[in-house]
């Protein structure tokens, strides 16, 4: 990623006239009114275009907030908040990134744990717990999931229930015992 994708763009984008804050018009890829002339692009961009895109920018910034992304390219993180609260487009579209960001970051660290287990010189207990913590990531990636349940049935109530009676009176039982013996 290149310096000329971190520019900043202090000005607010709002509409003409009525002052809110522009949506769909601010991305060349989205917006549906033919804005000849929109500011952004939503999730890329033309090779021949130098406007900014969204996504490269939200990646490369890895702030999953998107705080920094309003800040230096809407002008202010109101905006964005905005854009997420009234335009489910946009909400999807960052879900979609917000889950690229977290497996980016998860194989970068997990690049990490493995050059740290395989470098001979780090101490060998820094080594085996970074092995351990990797072994058991895999294994738990790897082991389904326990199938949830729901509510208990009648009869399974019941059987508990049951259960816990007997329980009580071999309890009862017992007591009974000790002090015929006192």
């Amino acid at each position: 990623m290149t310096k000329a994708l971190i520019q900043t763009h202090s000005s607010e984008y709002r509409t003409e006239g009525n002052n809110i804050y522009m949506t769909r018009s601010l991305f060349g890829d989205v917006d549906n009114h033919n804005n000849l002339n929109p500011p952004f692009w939503l999730r890329s961009k033309p090779k021949d275009c130098d406007k900014p895109c969204f996504k490269d920018i939200y990646l490369f910034l890895e702030d999953e907030t998107g705080y920094e992304l309003a800040i230096k390219y809407l002008g202010s993180y109101d905006h964005w908040l905005y854009l997420l609260k009234h335009s489910v487009w946009f909400r999807d579209e960052i879900e979609v990134w917000k889950n690229e960001l977290r497996t980016k970051l998860k194989a970068r660290a997990m690049d990490s744990i493995i050059s740290l287990v395989s470098n001979s010189e780090e101490p060998t207990n820094l080594r085996f717990a970074a092995a351990k913590w990797l072994h058991e990531k895999v294994s738990a990636e790897e082991a389904p999931a326990p199938a949830k349940r729901g509510r208990p049935s009648k009869i399974e109530i019941k059987g508990a229930l049951k259960k816990a009676v007997d329980a009580d009176k071999e309890t009862l039982e017992d007591l009974e015992r000790i002090k015929r013996f006192n």
